[in-house]
């Protein structure tokens, strides 16, 4: 099986699980790519990058998969506290 196959999976599993980011490879490294807060304009949101600091190989797949966990709970918290606290 191919890298590529390898993410794709991954991915998959992700998207079923609900979570909205997914894992991409950016030359020899795994990135996270989600629509998060912008951080100068906290009113907006747009799609980004996130650097995990993990070559593109086979072993960090399951790092990556488990940083992409991470980062949709604090994601779904973080959304959750701005509801909470919101105007209505």
């Amino acid at each position: 099986m191919s890298l590529d196959a390898a993410l794709g999976e991954l991915n998959a599993r992700l998207k079923a699980g609900g979570h909205r980011c997914s894992v991409e490879q950016r030359k020899a490294s795994l990135v996270l790519r989600a629509t998060l807060v912008d951080r100068s304009d906290p009113s907006t949101k747009r799609r980004q990058r996130i650097s995990l600091g993990l070559p593109a190989t086979f072993a960090s797949l399951a790092d990556a998969e488990d940083q992409a966990h991470l980062l949709s709970r604090r994601s779904e918290e973080h959304t959750s506290e701005l509801q909470s606290h919101s105007f209505i």
